[in-house]
């Protein structure tokens, strides 16, 4: 019971580091009472922490009178509404669910106005992609799957052969087998047989396959193909992450690229290729952690003891540590990049 109670607050800082929106509590706040169009105004203006914090601490009724009120008169700033209600949610997924879902229904009726528009509005078509390239993560990074599983098909229904959403179903499929990854940092083994993973994960694989279909330069579900051919052992893998690498375009990609092709490596024993690989995503993000432990594990396997010491030395000396991608990989991880280009959206005129 504690594990599960320590994996649900490491979830919940996750979210709370990754969003970076403070919700305020106390007294301080001196809008007028459940005014939701100053709120919608002023999250379309840029005080985002503002408009979060006193909308997630309305009673539910004065947000549907809002809600409702916005959808009749067809406010002009639906975007701002759609994203002031997914921010609460954010900001709420870790703590009370109950009020996190209530606030992605109410984003979800304001997004069936803007499709009313997308017709004739490539910007409203647009946004709602990238609406449903996001919200599904809030829900796999607390392991509501089944939650995502159907905001991803309603997603689907708006923007069908969407790469990212079939890379969405690949994951819950990930997460909801039998096989457990690897730590790179530690050098566990596999749950099941390298044959009994590529049977539980086939799924998965038929997934990234169609998301690579849709865009073949698709970073993250090469990243994801590769990982699985990697558990199957399956000779691809080498070639898949590779691949990933070359075409990821975030820093986070980039760095379990060279983590996972580190094992790769390693499986292949190829021990000073593998430590070139976490050396090499130690470069990519200097302030992730996992990187420096599995090169000093790798160092020390080589012979390198001097340089062990200094990766250690290293990895306790950061001072900022970053939220480390290899934990957004095992627990689904909030999509950062689609988040902040929403938020964008919603303050553009």
């Amino acid at each position: 019971m504690a594990s599960h109670v320590r994996a649900g607050a490491r979830r919940a800082e996750l979210i709370g580091c990754a969003l970076a929106v403070a919700v305020a509590v106390g007294a301080g706040v001196h809008a007028q009472p459940f005014d939701y169009d100053r709120l919608v105004t002023a999250y379309a203006r840029g005080q985002l922490d503002e408009a979060v914090s006193q909308l997630s601490r309305w009673p539910r009724e004065p947000v549907r009178h809002g809600v409702d009120a916005t959808v009749k008169a067809g406010e002009p700033r639906l975007r701002a509404a759609v994203m002031l209600h997914t921010d609460v949610a954010a900001v709420s997924i870790g703590s009370d669910f109950s009020l996190a879902e209530f606030h992605v229904n109410a984003a979800r009726r304001l997004i069936d106005v803007l499709a009313s528009r997308a017709p004739h509005d490539p910007r409203a078509r647009e946004f709602i992609t990238h609406w449903y390239e996001f919200t599904p993560s809030l829900f796999l990074v607390v392991r509501k799957l089944d939650r995502a599983a159907w905001l991803i098909q309603e997603g689907f229904d708006r923007s069908p052969n969407n790469p990212t959403l079939y890379t969405y179903k690949g994951i819950i499929v990930e997460m909801r087998g039998p096989v457990q990854a690897t730590f790179v940092a530690r050098g566990r083994g596999l749950a099941l047989s390298p044959a009994r993973a590529e049977r539980a994960l086939e799924p998965a694989t038929q997934e990234f396959r169609l998301a690579l279909k849709a865009d073949s330069r698709f970073a993250l579900a090469r990243l994801h193909l590769g990982r699985i051919h990697f558990l199957s052992d399956d000779t691809r893998a080498r070639a898949d992450l590779e691949q990933a690498l070359a075409d990821a375009t975030d820093a986070s990609t980039q760095y379990l690229a060279h983590l996972f092709l580190g094992e790769v490596a390693e499986r292949d024993k190829r021990q000073a290729d593998a430590l070139r690989e976490y050396e090499a995503a130690i470069a990519v993000g200097p302030r992730y952690q996992t990187g420096y432990v599995a090169a000093a594990r790798m160092a020390d396997a080589v012979g390198e003891s001097e340089r062990a010491r200094e990766l250690a030395i290293a990895c306790i000396s950061i001072i900022e540590k970053n939220a480390d991608p290899w934990w957004d990989y095992q627990l689904g991880g909030v999509n950062m990049p689609m988040l902040l280009w929403l938020r964008q959206a919603a303050q553009a005129p």
